[in-house]
């Protein structure tokens, strides 16, 4: 519940900037996708949306550009062209944690 009172505080400020850390956890299945519908199809409002996450799938459905962070530093940056799948972005992902290289 906190989640969603959280999200509804940031959509009436109407800030340019949308700042979520880890916004689907504790979330049931229909608020998850009401904030992915609106982080998607309603973006307009903000002009930058920066998220963390460990919610793979979220994060492909709703992001243009990733960064993985391990330790505090950047091991990887990139945008969306890099992976078609949930799948894809999850393996990419651990390759880089893994490596603990830029890829």
């Amino acid at each position: 519940m906190k989640q969603k009172l959280a999200f509804a505080i940031a959509l009436m400020k109407g800030a340019p900037f949308l700042f979520l850390d880890e916004p689907t956890l504790g979330l049931d299945v229909e608020s998850q996708h009401h904030i992915r519908t609106m982080l998607t199809e309603e973006n307009q409002w903000w002009k930058a949306v920066l998220i963390t996450t460990h919610d793979i799938p979220f994060a492909h459905a709703v992001g243009n550009k990733f960064v993985f962070i391990q330790g505090g530093k950047i091991v990887w940056s990139g945008t969306k062209e890099h992976f078609s799948t949930p799948a894809d972005l999850e393996t990419h992902f651990l390759a880089a944690i893994r490596s603990n290289l830029s890829v």
